[in-house]
């Protein structure tokens, strides 16, 4: 006797997973991953500016795709459940957890772009190439600056996070149930 598991479900299983790893993976990320570390939230690091915006932008370019991978696919998966589920709750539920899941995207251009645009033109222009001395110089207090503030932005985020991932997984046990 084996599972007999319909393909909505497996999609339901699918947005849980992806919708949990994009969760918890940023748990993990604020709380003991690169941000903080730059931020000196463990501490005071000896490393300079320079230093700190070209790890952040090796940092976000690997996030982004993860990011925009991860919306894609979470559609994807509602997208199924919602052509192919019997029951009209778990449809809402799972579509309703897709957009909330999604409104990262249009959040991160209106809100996150400008910041990350102004990261990557100071990591582009080499203006903190002095070594350690240009740290205090204005434009590597303004990156500083900048990115505390992404990290702020960043956080905000977590409203989507969490109502994506607490919405597909409210879908998932609810299959079959409702």
């Amino acid at each position: 006797m084996g599972l007999d598991l319909t393909l909505s479900t497996y999609a339901l299983i699918g947005g849980s997973v992806v919708t949990s790893n994009v969760l918890f993976s940023n748990i993990s990320t604020t709380a003991v991953g690169v941000v903080p570390l730059l931020n000196g939230r463990f501490g005071p690091i000896d490393i300079r500016v320079k230093d700190k915006v070209d790890i952040w932008t090796q940092f976000f370019k690997k996030a982004s795709v993860t990011a925009l991978a991860s919306v894609a696919l979470t559609a994807a998966c509602s997208t199924v459940v919602y052509l192919n589920h019997p029951s009209a709750f778990v449809r809402k539920l799972s579509v309703t957890g897709a957009i909330c899941s999604a409104l990262v995207v249009p959040y991160t251009v209106l809100f996150l772009a400008p910041t990350n645009s102004e990261l990557f033109d100071i990591h582009k222009s080499g203006d903190l190439d002095t070594g350690v001395a240009g740290d205090e110089n204005p434009r590597a207090k303004h990156a500083n600056a900048l990115l505390d503030k992404w990290e702020k932005l960043h956080n905000v985020r977590y409203l989507a996070f969490i109502s994506g991932w607490a919405l597909a997984l409210t879908a998932l046990v609810m299959d079959n149930r409702a």
